[in-house]
């Protein structure tokens, strides 16, 4: 499952062994115009990624099998999945 991996550190799963290492840092976020603004600077731990999108297959299959599994999240995941049982998107926003 791709997806899973992506949320890290959300979902106890690990990252394939071909995920890319992103290294962490400080950076700015958003562009001060809408609906980017406003623009911040943030700082992100590093992370790995997969090389690859998503695709809508395998977010299929995570949510159809891994979404209310709590032995897929990692106890912080869990706790934010519980409190947003519609996911975090742009229509829930």
């Amino acid at each position: 499952m791709q997806l899973i991996f992506l949320l890290a550190p959300l979902l106890a799963v690990a990252a394939p062994e071909d995920a890319v290492l992103v290294a962490g840092g400080r950076g700015q976020m958003g562009n001060g115009r809408s609906p980017d603004a406003p623009a911040r600077i943030v700082t992100l731990t590093a992370f790995r990624i997969d090389r690859t999108e998503v695709t809508v297959r395998a977010y299929e299959r995570f949510v159809r099998e891994g979404w209310h599994d709590p032995k897929a999240w990692s106890e912080a995941g869990w706790e934010w999945a519980q409190s947003n049982p519609r996911g975090a998107g742009r229509d829930v926003r």
